[in-house]
């Protein structure tokens, strides 16, 4: 399969290194890759390619450009009947997100391919009755490297859409606290939702002190604390006294989510749940709303 790379920014150059990773694996036959920054083609092994040219000439796009341009792009690749990858998020409204149901479309919630992460989704019904969960993404970032559209959108929808995958419905905002910087672009988020009837709240930050992925399940039997980085599960007992279980898990998220979006592209359907993350989309939209009243 050939495969064509839109966008070789902080993405686009994590999806070029997976291909040419596979590229020399022979999972791929070829790449070629596009940038409106030219500058970005020194050192490339691979093609380069204008736009229209690219994508005439792939079997499948993957697309890692501004959120913004996501929409048109990946229509001019389904327009040519071509699997399209996208970075999370598809587009910023729900609404316009819906012109792509039923398309050959593979979402880049790459979290979903951790694999400590889908440890937890296979054993989630064992932990017990779930109580409360808890997400954290946080980090330290410079203001010049600050997203224009804020946290929220920015990140807070990989964590939107772990609560939504894993309890596989959509959550509702109960509560939050915002917090933004010069700029007007939220840099900081503790956002509490109800789910199931289960509470939940996702910490996101760009002025934390140091970097943290993390999601803590509290049950009535145990408490399970999983490090997204470190790929690593630990479960207490309830009182939080003694280690039932630890387990620390190998495996690239961008390297299998890519052989997900190939497996998808072979069979031109997608059947994942939620694969548009519309509920995700309309988590961040809530949220963004509930800012502006």
């Amino acid at each position: 399969m050939k495969v064509g790379l839109i966008g070789l920014g902080n993405m686009g150059m994590i999806h070029y290194r997976v291909l040419c990773d596979m590229l020399r694996r022979k999972e791929i036959d070829d790449i070629e890759v596009y940038d409106i920054n030219s500058n970005l083609r020194k050192g490339k092994e691979t093609k380069w390619a204008p736009e229209k040219e690219l994508i005439d000439w792939a079997d499948a796009v993957v697309i890692a450009t501004p959120t913004f341009t996501h929409g048109d792009l990946a229509k001019k690749v389904l327009e040519k009947k071509k699997p399209v990858f996208v970075e999370k998020p598809l587009v910023f409204e729900p609404m316009i997100a819906l012109d792509f149901l039923g398309a050959p479309v593979f979402v880049g919630y790459i979290e979903r391919y951790n694999p400590v992460v889908q440890y937890l989704k296979k054993h989630f019904a064992e932990f017990g009755e779930v109580l409360y969960v808890t997400t954290t993404r946080v980090n330290n970032v410079p203001q010049k490297s600050r997203k224009i559209e804020g946290i929220v959108r920015d990140l807070g929808v990989h964590d939107f859409d772990l609560l939504c995958w894993l309890f596989e419905d959509k959550p509702y905002v109960t509560h939050q606290y915002i917090l933004k910087d010069a700029a007007k672009r939220d840099i900081f988020a503790s956002i509490d939702f109800s789910i199931n009837d289960i509470e939940a709240n996702v910490r996101l930050s760009w002025i934390d002190l140091q970097k943290e992925r993390q999601i803590d399940v509290y049950t009535n039997t145990c408490v399970v604390l999983v490090d997204l980085m470190q790929q690593e599960i630990i479960i207490f007992d309830r009182a939080g006294e003694s280690v039932e279980y630890t387990e620390r898990f190998k495996g690239e998220p961008a390297l299998l989510e890519m052989r997900a979006f190939l497996k998808m592209a072979k069979c031109g359907k997608n059947d994942a749940y939620d694969y548009l993350g519309l509920n995700s989309l309309s988590c961040a939209r809530e949220v963004m709303r509930r800012e502006k009243r």
